[in-house]
Order: C-alpha cells, then sequence, then structure tokens
C-alpha cells in the first residue's frame, strides 16, 4: 500500500511538471531589408543584453531563437548592416519594442540607422 502511494504520489508530480510547460519567453530576428544586404552583430538591448551570432544573408532569413529573461521585455535591436557600425534595427512597429512574456516573439528587420 505504501508503495502505491509514493507511485502516485510521483505521478501527481509528473503530471503537474507537464502541465506547467515551458513560459520561456524567446526572440529571433527575420532579415527584410531586401537584396543582397548582410545583417550580423545582432543584440538586444535590455537590462540584460542578448548577442546572436547568425548572419542573415538572404532575404526571409531567420536567427534562431534566443532566450530573453522577464525583466528584459522591453528594449530595442541592434544590428550591423553590410559590415557598417551596428545601428538601431528598425522594424514595421518601429524601434522600441516589447515582447511578450511566454512565448517565441519574432521581428523584422526593415533596416538599421
Amino acid at each position: 500500500m505504501q508503495r502505491c502511494k509514493i507511485f502516485f504520489l510521483v505521478a501527481v508530480i509528473a503530471v503537474g511538471m507537464l502541465a506547467c510547460g515551458d513560459d520561456k519567453t524567446e526572440l529571433n530576428w527575420t532579415k527584410r531589408t531586401g537584396g543582397s544586404s548582410v545583417v550580423n552583430d545582432i543584440t538586444w538591448i535590455s537590462t540584460n543584453n542578448v548577442l546572436w551570432d547568425d548572419v542573415l544573408t538572404a532575404e526571409g532569413q531567420t536567427t534562431k531563437s534566443e532566450e530573453i529573461s522577464d525583466d528584459s521585455l522591453a528594449g530595442y535591436g541592434m544590428a550591423a548592416l553590410d559590415g557598417q557600425t551596428p545601428a538601431m534595427i528598425q522594424t514595421p512597429v518601429g524601434s522600441t519594442l516589447r515582447l511578450s512574456s511566454g512565448t517565441t516573439n519574432n521581428y523584422e528587420i526593415n533596416s538599421c540607422k
């Protein structure tokens, strides 16, 4: 009987852990600069900065997702376009961005100014 109680308790804990899921906030970027431009040195600037080592060369190419801490949901991106000095990423919704917590966010890089 004791073994059944322990097994049941472990099963309940395991189901509870599965139900909670993975609520991490992630961010990735998609190149929409047009032409053959190269985008690199992409950085999320906020309370905790996050750097991508991806180099985007093809239109529509997307970086891997990086985890963003919950205290860094508001910020902006910086990137180098065609080897120039990194500048603020311009997206269809502007340059100052707010991430949705607990999901994967994607922003398009239109230009760097």
